[in-house]
């Protein structure tokens, strides 16, 4: 652990180009597990502002098993009293400055030695968070172009679920089409299936009944990329993709 921050003390200065400090880091690979306490990246040169970033706390829990797959799998990433400074203006600020010297220092570092062919680009990795969370959030906001502004603003809480997606969801979704044809149907007063008796469908309705109060309690998911948001009702924020 001990290793770990000093390299990071060590690393972080030179690639930001600015002051990087870490109180204590506490890491297990095997476990799957790690926690970062007091990390500080200072400003660049020229800068009024004590830091550009300060974390409070960084959990992270993952499947250790996943480190040697095409997808590393994050059970959960929770950061707690994160505090970010803008200094500046729109186009030249602390932040994008921090960026360039980042972006400076990793073109050096995977520049090849004259003479020597470039190497290939490696297999891209997947990455699946299925939590994260974020807490007691602060902005500050040290405008000093096309005007002079200074405010801070909190964040509100923030908390993201994914679940991967499974047979039931997809028989879900089936289910609904089913329910809809057979709604519809009624209205039309005919089934929509050339010979079918109606007491048949009369006998169907209670199972249409109790199958269409199961969609409505289940929790609706998005699929978003390789993961699916849950935006089910025990959650603090509401679903941008939906009307919950």
């Amino acid at each position: 652990d001990s290793i770990i921050k000093k390299g990071v003390e060590a690393v972080g200065p030179k690639a930001t180009q600015v002051d990087v400090r870490l109180e204590g880091v506490n890491l297990s690979l095997l476990g799957g597990h790690g926690t970062l306490n007091g990390l500080f990246v200072g400003n660049p040169a020229g800068y009024k502002s004590e830091s550009a970033m300060k974390v409070g706390t960084a959990h992270l829990a993952l499947d250790a098993g996943s480190l040697m797959s095409d997808k590393v799998v994050i059970r959960s990433l929770r950061i707690e009293s994160p505090e970010i400074t803008f200094e500046g203006g729109l186009k030249e600020n602390n932040l994008t400055q921090i960026q360039k010297n980042v972006q400076a220092f990793a073109g050096m570092t995977e520049a090849a030695p004259a003479g020597e062919p470039a190497a290939e680009p490696g297999a891209t990795k997947k990455l699946q968070v299925d939590e994260f969370v974020l807490s007691g959030a602060k902005v500050n906001v040290v405008l000093t172009s096309p005007v002079s502004f200074t405010t801070s603003v909190k964040i509100a809480d923030i908390r993201l679920e994914t679940s991967a997606p499974t047979r039931g969801h997809h028989r879900r979704g089936a289910d609904q089409d089913r329910h809809g044809q057979a709604r519809r149907d009624g209205d039309q007063g005919g089934d929509g299936r050339a010979g079918r008796p109606r007491e048949a469908r009369q006998g169907r309705a209670g199972t249409r009944g109790r199958l269409a109060q199961q969609v409505a309690e289940e929790p609706h998911q998005h699929r978003a990329e390789v993961v699916l948001f849950d935006c089910s009702p025990r959650q603090s924020f509401p679903c941008v993709l939906c009307t919950n």
